[in-house]
């Protein structure tokens, strides 16, 4: 099948169309156009914060000067099965996470009010289903 057949075959679907998200590369190699074709949608996204204390703390207290990098890496995914497999009205939707750094409220003793957006911990895994549906 070509490409022109394909999508006159899916133009009528039950499904709601993949999210197309604004991102730095749009089409490299036309991967994406190639995958959206057959119904599949990939988004990887990275949040990256740096933070530090330019001020010496109050001695005495355990708390120091200095700088610290936290960050989330994620995948999104979502596939259109009635384009891909002819599931008629079925698509898919998941996003799975992972962490790292470490925060630089820690530094300075603000535990209550984080000074980066991602403030927790990973765990010992690299990588979490952050949710999945159908």
């Amino acid at each position: 099948m070509t490409q022109t057949s394909l999508s006159e075959l899916h133009k009528d679907t039950t499904v709601a169309p993949l999210p197309k998200p604004e991102a730095i590369f749009v089409n490299p190699l036309g991967v994406n156009a190639w995958l959206r074709e057959r119904g599949i949608a990939i988004l990887l996204d990275n949040t990256n914060e740096m933070s530090g204390m330019l001020n010496a703390p109050t001695k005495g207290l355990g708390l120091r000067q200095g700088a610290s990098n936290a960050g989330q890496y994620s995948m999104e995914n979502d596939i259109d099965w009635e384009r891909l497999a002819g599931w008629t009205g079925f698509s898919t939707h998941d996003v799975i996470v992972g962490r790292y750094g470490i925060p630089a409220s820690r530094m300075f003793g603000d535990n209550l009010n984080p000074s980066q957006e991602i403030y927790g911990g990973g765990g010992n895994v690299v990588v979490h289903l952050g949710y999945a549906y159908g």
